[in-house]
């Protein structure tokens, strides 16, 4: 990526010239609003990256040279990447039960599907792409909801139809919907009837 950033290097000018022929052509195609933005623009000076800024939805972050820190001593070097590649092995494990595709489970991240196949194909490499704090922790969230599935004993034969089914308890919606559509908030309502659940399952030793 920062090889081709490199040799298609353009000055600021032609990058406005750009996000306005986008405004211009949905304005041509009859739209009069937007929604869903995903952009990712490699800075460069003298023609060499030096930052990255991406825009997904809402939220935006940048990321120079000077923002990478030196790991205390106590930490191994490829922690970071250890952990990265773990979260999104159980993403990825999560996706195959629940049936999601990238797409959705990017919708629920708040990324760009390409952006999260990317992270998932260079997950194991220690100069992997660096997943935003408020990225990793959605991620985590899906994570939370899949080991809580495995807890109250649904299948992973069922996992999809468990996900995917409507429920009296939502008033008709899906632990799907929820998570898709109601971020932190049907997190929490899912999450409060899995530890219901969980709760009910359990046996207690005397």
């Amino acid at each position: 990526m920062r090889e081709i950033a490199t040799a298609e290097a353009q000055g600021l000018p032609q990058l406005m010239d750009m996000l306005t022929n986008v405004v211009v052509t949905l304005d041509a195609v009859g739209a009069d609003s937007y929604s869903d933005v995903f952009v990712y623009v490699a800075g460069c000076r003298d023609g060499r990256p030096m930052g990255e800024l991406s825009l997904e939805r809402g939220d935006m972050w940048i990321s120079t040279h000077a923002d990478h820190r030196p790991t205390p001593g106590y930490v191994r070097a490829n922690e970071v990447s250890d952990r990265r590649a773990l979260l999104l092995a159980d993403l990825v494990y999560l996706m195959w039960h629940w049936r999601w595709d990238s797409a959705e489970a990017a919708r629920v991240l708040g990324v760009g599907a390409q952006t999260l196949d990317l992270w998932i194909g260079k997950a194991a490499q220690d100069d992997g792409e660096t997943i935003p704090a408020v990225v990793a922790q959605r991620a985590r969230r899906l994570v939370v909801v899949e080991h809580l599935r495995l807890i109250v004993g649904v299948e992973d034969a069922q996992a999809a139809a468990w996900v995917g089914d409507d429920r009296a308890a939502f008033g008709g919606r899906s632990i799907r919907d929820l998570l898709v559509d109601d971020g932190e908030v049907g997190f929490r309502r899912v999450l409060l009837l899995l530890l219901n659940q969980v709760a009910a399952t359990s046996h207690t030793v005397h």
